[in-house]
């Protein structure tokens, strides 16, 4: 009898404990939302704005930003203009202040001495 009561607390624990732990699916896709520029995000906060190319010739000046060509006095998103462009920066005007995007971040170099 004891044997049989133990059993059948056993069976009806089991569900509760699986339901406590979450287990997730390590083949499910990603959850998108969280990247910077998910629209979810993106309206509360401030646009990831990602420079991967910089083009300077004789008579233009191009960008690229977010996979998006601009020039000075194109808007990206609506929300920032561009407003300089040179050899490794852009330089954007959001509302009252400037922001500046590099190509890729200053790396600074440390020289020690042995």
């Amino acid at each position: 009898m004891f044997k049989l009561l133990l059993v059948l607390i056993m069976i009806y624990s089991a569900p509760s404990l699986a339901e406590d732990e979450l287990l997730s699916d390590p083949t499910r896709p990603a959850d998108l939302s969280l990247l910077p520029w998910s629209s979810e995000q993106t309206i509360n906060k401030e646009r990831a704005y990602i420079l991967s190319q910089i083009y300077i010739s004789n008579k233009t000046r191009n960008a690229i930003i977010n996979k998006q060509k601009v020039r000075v006095g194109d808007w990206l998103f609506n929300t920032a203009e561009v407003i300089k462009i040179t050899n490794n920066s852009v330089y954007l005007q959001i509302d009252d202040h400037i922001k500046i995007i590099t190509i890729a971040p200053l790396i600074k170099h440390i020289i020690t001495k042995h």
